[in-house]
């Protein structure tokens, strides 16, 4: 398998499947072997009648032909490249059987479980050196090993284990298996979100060490400072000495009133060397830098964005080129779905009346607004492509082309997920502000910012997971009666959903920033007060009065995502 930089994006070619399922480009080098090494397949396998792809796939043969160790010695070599480039390892092994890449998801897998560990033990222990963290986390690989090889429990719990990640990999193929779908069988496109999720695994790798890295380096970096201005720069205040006690009983003698009045001012002196201090230690953190000062807050931060990263990268690699053996369909009516294979194209549809020009001219189904940004404009083609998903979910759905992806999808998608940021991030300042009014001061700020960039980054990231979950059940659904894969025309009218999504996600970020500061003014107990129930049900009267319209929100947007999938049911493009 070739792993170099061989393969030129900017190119266009024809390939044809071999007899496998496999494919070879017949413009290149390999591509004219594959061809003369199978003549009897080549000669009986129609040419593709879908459009070619835009990225040139490597032969596929090459793979089969070669031992099992030199196989074995290329896998490990696309390992490496595969942490930072995950979609071009995918289009290059898109021909490969899933079977064939269990060694390289065993060593990520090994890979990813070791820098977890390392990941662990560096947070666990931030302010030591590097060599007792590398030396904890050996020891705790030490500890792992000899409990499995020596407790009889040890396989049932590292079978357990495995068993466990292999679900979650499954569950996260099931979740981004519509933005890889094609006009396939359904298998396939869950096959093809398999294979990407393993390739996309060792890029999960340097996203979780370089934030490791960088937050151990600023947490020992803050706790250098912390000694040397605890044993330089800062001076401890001088400590007042506490009074004696006086003798057992001393009530209402002289010795008990000296006593607490020599008592209120040790008190008051222990009070001002303590704001001494505090002014001191105040003073020497204002001139510190900012990530030295909240190296918690940094580390929190890069983590998520790194967890959002990797999604962005593994839904590259989802929708990393490769090839789908064309599937013969009959021309279908738009509207009723009758076959028009023998109907003149001057003709009407003998079932619902339809021009037959209108379900198979060469001017239907243009596509999106969006897909035309270079002629519209990006403004424009953005506005209107979200306006038509809200208001015209029907037509949307009759512009879409099913068996075509359109090209620039993703930034679509994760522009729309990165304004969700701010609104979660607010929301979530709103709420506390609530919660602690007053005078808020600048540790306390950055750390409301913190927890509110990094909720931004999770609900972002969250939108993205459950857009193209919802694809995949729409899709799967309305297309079990036609036995068609209806994921890819789901999957467009999710993406041109995503404004719908914004505007929800800011409504619902004000409805619960209401509700928590009516849940704060205890409106919600005096309401359940006023229903004869002593205000026992307040907290399920808050929950049914934030569920609401949220629940309705998310209805409304299932059925504009079901109504622009159905239109799309009867595509012939």
């Amino acid at each position: 398998m070739r792993t170099g930089e061989d393969m030129d994006e900017s190119r266009l070619s024809m390939s044809t499947p071999d007899a496998e399922g496999t494919s070879c480009t017949k413009d290149t080098e390999e591509g004219r072997a594959c061809a003369a090494a199978s003549p009897s397949e080549a000669q009986s396998t129609p040419a593709p009648t879908h459009e070619a792809p835009t990225r040139l796939v490597p032969c596929a043969v090459k793979i089969e032909e070669t031992d099992g160790a030199e196989r074995i010695a290329s896998l490990w070599l696309a390992w490496l490249p595969g942490m930072l480039m995950p979609h071009r390892l995918a289009a290059r092994m898109a021909p490969m059987r899933l079977r064939r890449l269990v060694p390289f998801h065993v060593l990520s897998v090994v890979a990813l479980a070791a820098a977890l560990l390392l990941a662990v033990d560096t947070l666990g222990y931030s302010y030591a050196p590097w060599t007792q963290v590398l030396g904890r986390a050996s020891k705790d690989c030490e500890d792992f090993v000899s409990s499995v090889a020596t407790d009889r429990w040890g396989w049932l719990g590292l079978l357990v284990c495995v068993a466990g990640c292999e679900a979650a990999v499954a569950a996260l193929a099931l979740v981004v298996a519509a933005w890889g779908a094609r006009d396939e069988p359904w298998r396939r496109s869950f096959r093809n979100a398999w294979r990407a999720v393993w390739i996309a695994l060792p890029a999960a790798i340097p996203m979780i060490l370089a934030p490791t890295v960088l937050g151990h380096e600023l947490a020992r970096l803050a706790s250098q400072r912390d000694r040397n201005a605890i044993y330089q720069r800062i001076q401890w205040p001088t400590a007042p000495d506490p009074p004696k006690l006086p003798p057992m009983n001393p009530q209402g003698r002289p010795e008990w009133r000296e006593f607490q009045e020599a008592f209120a001012r040790y008190t008051q002196e222990m009070h001002a060397a303590e704001e001494e201090y505090n002014r001191q230690y105040e003073e020497w953190l204002s001139e510190a830098l900012w990530f030295q000062r909240h190296h918690e807050e940094t580390t929190a931060a890069m983590f998520f964005l790194a967890g959002a990263m990797f999604i962005v990268q593994l839904l590259r690699t989802v929708a990393a080129p490769r090839l789908t053996p064309a599937i013969a369909r009959p021309g279908m009516c738009e509207f009723c779905g009758y076959n028009l294979a023998t109907i003149p194209m001057e003709s009407r549809c003998p079932e619902c009346g339809a021009p037959v020009l209108a379900s198979l001219g060469e001017d239907v189904r243009p596509g999106s607004p969006w897909e035309h940004r270079t002629e519209l404009g990006r403004c424009r083609a953005w506005a209107t492509s979200c306006l038509m998903a809200i208001l015209h979910p029907g037509k949307l759905g009759r512009l879409i082309r099913a068996t075509v992806r359109p090209t620039g999808l993703l930034p679509f998608l994760t522009v729309h997920a990165a304004v969700i940021l701010p609104v979660a991030a607010l929301s979530v300042f709103c709420t506390i502000a609530w919660q602690a009014p007053g005078n808020v001061s600048e540790d306390e700020l950055v750390t409301i910012a913190t927890v509110g960039v990094c909720f931004g980054l999770f609900c972002g990231a969250l939108s993205v997971l459950a857009s193209t979950f919802m694809a995949h059940v729409v899709g799967v659904i309305l297309g079990m009666s036609l036995k068609r894969n209806l994921m890819p025309a789901a999957m467009q009218m999710g993406v041109y959903l995503m404004g719908y999504v914004v505007l929800w996600a800011t409504a619902g970020a004000a409805w619960t920033s209401l509700t928590i500061a009516m849940l704060t003014k205890e409106a919600f107990r005096d309401f359940a007060r006023s229903l004869g129930d002593a205000g026992s049900y307040g907290e399920l009267y808050a929950l049914i009065f934030w569920a609401t319209p949220n629940v309705a929100a998310f209805v409304l947007y299932v059925s504009l995502l079901v109504r622009g999938t159905s239109a799309a049911r009867y595509a012939n493009r």
